[in-house]
């Protein structure tokens, strides 16, 4: 499968994809089939949270949400789906009651990067609808319309989400758009030295629906659909085997009744015949 990228590092939906196969013919050629290694995908990993600076005190989450409630967990999705970024607070510190989201790269298990948001403020605007940042409402901020997309060279369907958050002690000076205008985002950079923040990771599954190898079943396993079929086709070997087994011994058994009969029928003509 070759895929032509119409942005540079993120494979969408919308890239043209071709299959490619080989075929040829040689005399006396020897083909052999030559079994690969199986390898096994990691699962993608709960949410992390981690302390960058200062004191926090709250539990803080990062999810990947569906982005028609902005609430329901999705582990997995086909390239070009529309989902959100979730981040959410829980506890009850007056010093931590509301937050908004800084920064936000994704990266594939190479460790390839690719910048979402910086400063408050989307990046890749081409894969979000609308040019907003996360948008804070009390303890939750979202981040909406964001096309699932794969990164180039990845060796596996895992996107990670890695986001720098800031908790807030005002809540109202938080809600809203954290993007905001340049003059909003001049007052918040005059303070965000000494300001808290935390890291928050999540990862998730992008499936490529033109790529039925790319589905994976629950084992999380490269050539899984290669898997079903091998055994597949070892059950039938095996049947067929049996019933070649089975076919040989009646036949076998036939002919040893036979066998017999004739014997006994010529022992019964020679007493006969004495």
């Amino acid at each position: 499968m070759i895929t032509v990228q119409t942005q540079p590092l993120i494979q969408t939906a919308a890239d043209p994809r071709f299959s490619l196969s080989c075929n040829f013919t040689g005399a006396a050629t020897e083909v052999r089939v030559v079994a690969g290694s199986l390898t096994v995908l990691r699962k993608p990993f709960q949410r992390k949270q981690e302390t960058i600076r200062g004191n926090i005190n709250q539990v803080y989450s990062l999810s990947i949400v569906n982005n028609t409630d902005k609430v329901t967990p999705v582990s997995s999705a086909m390239l070009g789906d529309r989902i959100a970024l979730a981040v959410t607070m829980q506890g009850t510190d007056p010093d931590e009651q509301s937050l908004r989201v800084r920064r936000c790269v994704a990266t594939n298990t190479r460790q390839t990067e690719v910048v979402l948001l910086d400063n408050y403020c989307p990046v890749l605007q081409t894969m979000i609808d609308g040019d907003s940042g996360f948008i804070t409402s009390g303890t939750q901020a979202v981040l909406p319309g964001l096309q699932a997309f794969r990164i180039q060279d990845s060796p596996d369907d895992i996107v990670t989400f890695s986001c720098i958050v800031e908790p807030c002690n005002n809540a109202q000076a938080c809600d809203g758009n954290n993007c905001g205008g340049q003059s909003v985002r001049r007052k918040r950079q005059s303070s965000e030295d000494d300001a808290p923040l935390l890291r928050l990771v999540v990862q998730y599954r992008v499936y490529d629906p033109q790529n039925s190898g790319t589905a994976l079943s629950a084992g999380d396993s490269r050539q899984s659909s290669s898997m079903s079929d091998s055994t597949q086709l070892a059950l039938l070997l095996t049947v067929a085997v049996v019933s070649a087994l089975l076919i040989i011994s009646v036949i076998g058994t036939i002919f040893i009744f036979c066998r017999l009969r004739k014997i006994k029928g010529d022992k019964s003509v020679d007493m006969g015949s004495s």
